[in-house]
């Protein structure tokens, strides 16, 4: 709603989805969940693992160190984590929650 807030009309938007403007503006007061922030700590650790492997490494390897340094993390997660590239090149990439 932030994006288009120039466009349209906030109340015109809120009746469109459906959203009362209270629960809008306490939804946008609410800080980050405990998940989004243990994704943010995860996405540190595998970036770091990967940059250390050369970039190197695939998901099963990675998960193998994170969970041998008592990380909780399975390996679909980590594989959210990074994602092949054009040229054959790996690029990490923001993890999307």
């Amino acid at each position: 709603m932030k994006y288009y807030k120039n466009k349209y009309s906030f109340e015109k938007m809120c009746q469109i989805l459906k959203v009362d403007r209270s629960s809008y503006y306490k939804w946008l007061k609410k800080g980050k969940s405990k998940r989004q922030l243990y994704n943010e700590e995860l996405l540190v650790l595998i970036r770091q693992e990967y940059i250390k492997s050369g970039c190197l490494y695939g998901s099963q390897r990675i998960t193998a160190i994170l969970k041998k340094n008592n990380v909780a993390c399975s390996r679909p997660r980590v594989e959210g984590g990074y994602k092949s590239r054009v040229e054959g090149k790996r690029e990490i990439f923001e993890y999307i929650v």
